[in-house]
């Protein structure tokens, strides 16, 4: 019995590099499925905890990833957190933090006063802030934390940043004060890392 000889192909070139980003959120839902979503170009590492969602457990777990977490040059990492609840110096503590560790961190992404309303500007114009997780049901029917990415697209995502670009006029250095997002800076270096 005469065994047929197997013939394996291989490719060589070049192994594509996908930037490293590693975002700690306060939301164990909401914000890791957003940020999962965008994960085909790039490489994103949510970092998330039920329960533990104060700018300190936020901070903690970017603390601790960074310590097991081997990072190469041009990786980013971000904080992204909530305003509603939190007193200003807890967000100013975080801001400091990320301010003063140049060669990986990007920032500290706050919505003020809370993720969906950057989920919201996808589809709207926000003015008003109130009632953005039961005006998103109007966009998402059955919203309740779980997001549907099938229904956010590539279009949507860039109005989505223009919106909030509009909100932070004049652009903010720390954190909005008032009804907005700097989610759309991470966005955007997102966006601008993809091939």
């Amino acid at each position: 019995m005469s065994e047929k000889r197997r013939i394996f192909n291989r490719n060589f070139g070049t192994a594509s590099y996908r930037k490293l980003f590693i975002i700690s959120c306060e939301g164990s839902v909401t914000e890791p499925q957003y940020f999962s979503s965008l994960n085909q170009h790039v490489h994103i590492e949510p970092l998330y905890a039920k329960g533990n969602s104060a700018p300190s457990h936020v901070l903690k777990r970017m603390k601790d990833a960074i310590d097991k977490i081997s990072i190469r040059d041009g990786s980013e990492a971000w904080l992204v957190i909530d305003k509603d609840r939190w007193p200003d110096d807890q967000i100013k503590h975080l801001f400091e933090w990320t301010s003063s560790k140049e060669k990986v961190f990007k920032g500290l992404a706050v919505s003020n006063p809370k993720f969906e309303l950057w989920v919201l500007l996808h589809f709207e114009d926000v003015i008003k802030p109130n009632n953005c997780s039961n005006r998103l049901g109007k966009y998402m029917p059955g919203y309740n934390k779980s997001l549907d990415n099938k229904k956010i697209g590539l279009p949507m995502i860039k109005c989505a940043i223009e919106r909030a670009e509009k909100l932070d006029s004049p652009q903010c250095r720390d954190w909005p004060k008032k009804t907005g997002t700097t989610v759309y800076r991470l966005v955007k270096n997102i966006l601008n890392s993809c091939p």
